[in-house]
């Protein structure tokens, strides 16, 4: 459903909108007032509409900037952002890539007179911009025949705010090959493939970022856009000169003469500002004031504020220049405004801006706290009165839900609509209730899955050059190059690829099927093989042997369970739907598969022997609680299995809060509960009167009964002993059980378990949560200071991450005389289990403010209080483990941040740089975050075959070993399945 024709057609006769239109015809000025939430998107629409123009927007700040701007997504696509640059800048943290490039859309558009919605903080309408003619000179037309000088090419991307990688996947990326330009253009949605013929250019196409394929339309030209207002030619580095002294900024001036970039050097922007936004304003544009009734005393909180964090900087010897250099004098502001928002009614006292007040009389909240007797009560009277009602879900799968519960009311019309609030207007008799509002959910963000960004990567694609690969007939060697060789026959693409004692193998293009990244031994030296040798015959020869006796264990296993019947569950009911929509986050399309596969091995005649991975955060435990519910429901009692006190803690508090308004009973065992306590839970649950009891292996004792245990739960069974495992194979004989796992595994792998194994694999991350603010910065105990204490001034709490124990108490030492008054934690590996549970828990508790740590924390439990994680040395670590890391932050509504630092002088390898660069980029995870979990999934092929795979896997890599573990699995199958018939 389009929500604006919806409401547009509901509202042509409406008196309000037709006078507003009169008064944009007229130019006349007017006040808007009695709007609520999503409606005064809909009317800032219309005032487009109606204008057929631009739009000005002044917010007064960047967050209503984000609040307004979500709402308007659902009604257009043109809308323009021109946010100011992170405060931050005067703690030394530069600002996000995005910032940058919103506002050079913005001012392209603006300057180009697109019509659209242009949001403008109020700090940007107070500093200068780029003039129309400095702005479009950075812009670089590419066409075909036209002639690149490839060096001066790759100098101008770069001074755009380009960067040169291996590959392009991400906007603001390019490389340079032989015959080939890759680039993503911050104006593309794709990334351009120019092809050379010498100099020139002689074809453009787009392709596809995931497995870097060409697609065959041809294009003729296009523009690619900086990222950045000001470059740093030599006319711009000679006028800031101007202003600010160079023997004071050495360092800076050094950057932006070598490097055309630095830190921060968005703060002097302003200076070499030739222009306003508001001088730039036409006659014709209609600009509101969105909210601010008083824009002077804004413009006054800003500049004090801008003074404070100033005189900060100073301070902390952090050169910048004064607010006053930055920000014009508010006298020099000339502002015509047509329209005003104001959010109170307007009465007697109030200052009214215009003459002509219109007034809306629009409710929005109406919260029924999931009691859907009292919604449908309500609905049905709304029905009575002659009102359309709508409610709107957040994504086709609650669609169903929702219609299912109110299906006894036939008039209710229900669609997916993410708007960020209900819509009462008693008037014209329309009422729009948001699921949010009808189970008292948080209100989400606007984002939609995209497939594609979780598509597998083709395994040669992932190659770089002069990375380590397989040749499945030749073995270990290195990718140099893709080489064209030209024979007397024909002229064609050849994959180089270097082997020990220099020898060289020249593969075909069309044979990379055959070559696969080599996945194993990263850490140390890496053996390559020689081709005149049989090395490599040896180790297939080994690894086969060792591969079909874990083929033989895994399929004899598949025909023991096959054998056993279990208990069979009924359909889902209306409380099982009811507890599902109290979920308050959009299911990821994994999660709504995994539950899916879950439910049909319940209600099927088998016993469930399921394992569900996914990493930390991607939604393993709500699939899990929708699990235990329908066991519940199906009047079986549920176990959940923890590996540690504190995680069990965590389980039993996150399932009370979830099944708060369900008659269920939630119980909790564990080293914590006294023994009267433990005797009473354990009475209550030989009776029946708990359904679902959490603990530690403790659940697993002789001493208790279940009345009629159902489903037992297993948290990351890996890290019991072989006690627990033992105990665990006994109970799966008659009791459903899934397994979950924060390891990932790979596909290949999953693909040859699933023969044999039910297992559900949550591979995409969800997009609802509060994006973590990422930052990567060189070491600064200012900026340690910083980040500590912004996290302790709204009481919350620091993870500090060092990955050397010996240093840890120096690193402490540091934190104390940054910050006295923090009460800091240590813990480590050297450290005894219960040790580290007890300070845990004291964490928790809130005794200590920061915890300082090895990478012990990396797959710890969540707590929801951490909102900040610092990482020092960061460039020691691998992607997946930084991304493991930062998942330990941003597990509540508050907005998190992880720091990641280097030093000066590490002198940072390529590797190292894109890693750090990736951990910043990657807000929505794809193809690079894919690829960086390669480790990850040698430890979940470790967890699910046993660690003593481990030296096939190093001796002839990871791909290749699930290519042959598939053919030994599918050959046992055949020949199972050829028994099965002959006994027919």
């Amino acid at each position: 459903m389009n929500i604006e024709k919806e409401l547009t057609t509901k509202l042509k006769n409406n008196q309000n909108l037709q006078k507003m239109q009169k008064f944009i015809e007229q130019n006349i000025h007017f006040t808007l007032t009695g709007y609520e939430k999503f409606f005064k998107a809909f009317l800032i629409h219309k005032i487009k509409k109606y204008s057929n123009n631009k739009v000005i927007l002044i917010v007064k700040n960047e967050n209503i900037s984000d609040e307004i701007k979500n709402d308007l997504t659902q009604i257009t696509d043109q809308i323009y952002e021109l946010n100011y640059f992170s405060p931050l800048i005067y703690k030394g943290i530069g600002s996000k890539s995005k910032v940058f490039c919103d506002r050079v859309k913005f001012l392209i558009n603006f300057y180009e007179n697109n019509p659209g919605i242009y949001i403008v903080s109020l700090k940007s309408l107070l500093s200068k911009i780029p003039t129309k003619k400095d702005l479009f000179n950075n812009i670089y037309k590419i066409q075909t025949d036209k002639i690149i000088n490839i060096e001066n090419f790759e100098k101008k991307l770069i001074k755009m705010g380009y960067e040169k990688t291996m590959r392009v996947t991400l906007p603001g990326e390019f490389t340079i090959n032989n015959k080939t330009i890759d680039i993503h253009s911050f104006n593309h949605k794709e990334p351009t493939r120019i092809s050379l013929n010498n100099d020139k250019i002689k074809q453009i196409n787009y392709f596809n970022p995931l497995n870097q394929l060409k697609q065959k339309n041809v294009i003729y030209e296009f523009n690619i856009i900086p990222k950045k207002e000001i470059i740093w030619n030599k006319e711009n580095i000679d006028k800031l000169k101007n202003y600010i002294k160079e023997s004071e900024y050495k360092q800076f001036f050094k950057q932006i003469e070598t490097k055309y970039n630095a830190r921060t050097e968005e703060v002097f922007y302003p200076l070499l500002g030739e222009t306003l936004l508001s001088q730039e304003i036409n006659e014709n544009t209609i600009t509101i004031n969105f909210e601010i009734p008083n824009l002077k005393e804004e413009i006054k909180q800003i500049y004090k504020e801008y003074d404070r964090l100033y005189t900060q900087a100073i301070e902390s010897d952090i050169k910048l220049v004064s607010p006053k250099e930055i920000f014009i004098n508010p006298n020099d502001l000339k502002l015509k405004t047509n329209i005003y928002f104001i959010k109170t009614p307007i009465n007697q006292q109030t200052e009214k801006p215009t003459k002509e007040i219109i007034e809306f009389k629009i409710e929005s909240e109406r919260r029924f706290f999931s009691n859907i007797v009292l919604a449908k009560q309500e609905i049905q009277n709304w029905i009575d009165n002659g009102f359309q009602v709508i409610i709107t879900a957040e994504s086709n799968s609650q669609k169903e839900k929702l219609k299912y519960i109110f299906q006894d009311i036939p008039k209710i019309k229900v669609e997916v609509i993410k708007i960020s609030s209900s819509l009462i207007i008693n008037e014209e008799k329309i009422a729009i209730i948001t699921e949010a509002d009808i189970f008292n959910k948080k209100q989400k963000t606007n984002k939609t899955f995209e497939s594609s960004k979780t598509k597998p990567i083709d395994s040669f694609i992932e190659v770089e050059k002069n990375s380590h690969i397989v040749h499945i007939n030749h073995g270990i060697g290195i990718f140099r190059q893709i080489k064209r060789i030209k024979t007397s026959l024909i002229e064609k693409d050849y994959i180089e690829i270097e082997y020990a004692d220099n020898e060289k193998l020249f593969i075909p293009i069309e044979q990379t099927h055959l070559i696969q990244k080599y996945i194993g031994n990263e850490t140390q030296n890496i053996k390559l093989d020689r081709i005149s040798s049989k090395t490599w015959e040896k180790k297939k020869i080994y690894a086969t042997k060792k591969i079909d006796k874990i083929a033989d264990q895994l399929v004899s296993l598949y025909a023991e369970r096959e054998n056993i019947t279990g208990f069979q569950y009924p359909q889902d009911d209306e409380w099982q739907l009811l507890f599902e929509s109290e979920f308050p986050y959009d299911e990821t399309p994994d999660q709504l598969t995994a539950i899916s596969e879950i439910k049909q091995d319940m209600m099927s005649p088998k016993v469930m022997d399921r394992l569900l991975c996914g990493d930390v955060g991607f939604g393993k435990t709500e699939v899990a609680m929708r699990a235990a519910f329908k066991a519940v429901m199906g009047k079986k009692q549920v176990a959940i299995l923890s590996p540690t006190t504190i995680l069990t803690e965590q389980h039993f508090n996150t399932f009370k809060k979830r099944f708060k308004n369900f008659p269920i009973q939630i119980a909790m065992i564990s080293r914590f509960i006294t023994k009267s306590k433990e005797k009473e839970i354990l009475r209550n649950l030989e009776t029946g009167n708990i359904d679902i009891i959490i603990g530690t292996h403790k659940i697993l004792s002789k001493k208790i009964k279940y009345k009629d245990l159902g489903l037992i739960i297993i948290d990351e069974e890996q890290r019991f002993g072989v006690k627990e495992k033992e105990k665990l194979k006994e109970i799966k004989v008659s009791v459903d059980s899934l397994a979950l796992s924060a390891t990932p595994i790979p596909r290949s792998l999953h693909m040859s378990l699933i023969k044999l194994r039910d297992i559900s694999v949550l591979k995409t991350p969800p997009q609802n949560r509060i994006k973590i603010e990422t930052y990567v910065e060189e070491f600064s105990e200012i900026l340690i200071k910083h980040a500590i204490e912004n996290e302790l001034s709204r009481d919350g709490q620091v993870f500090f991450v060092h990955h050397n124990i010996q240093e840890l108490d120096s690193i402490k030492a540091m934190i104390e005389k940054v910050v006295p008054y923090a009460r800091i934690a240590t813990i480590h590996a050297k450290l005894t289990g219960e040790q580290i549970e007890n300070i845990m828990q004291d964490f928790i508790n809130k005794s200590y403010q920061v915890l300082l740590a090895t990478t012990i924390i990396e797959n710890g439990i969540d707590i929801e209080n951490a909102n900040t994680i610092i990482i020092n040395n960061a460039n020691r670590f691998g992607l997946a483990q930084l991304y493991q890391l930062r998942g330990r932050v941003g597990r509540s509504s508050k907005k998190a941040f992880a720091y990641f630092l280097y030093k000066e002088n590490s002198n940072l390898n390529e590797g190292a740089i894109e890693r750090l660069r990736a951990i910043s980029e990657f807000s929505e995870l794809g193809a690079g975050f894919q690829i960086a979990m390669k480790d990850m999934e040698i430890r979940g092929v470790g967890n699910l075959l046993g660690r003593e795979q481990h030296g096939e896997i190093e001796s002839i890599g990871l791909d290749y070993y699930l290519t042959m573990l598939n053919k030994a699995i599918e050959k046992r199958m055949g020949k199972n399945s050829k028994k099965k018939r002959n006994q027919h």
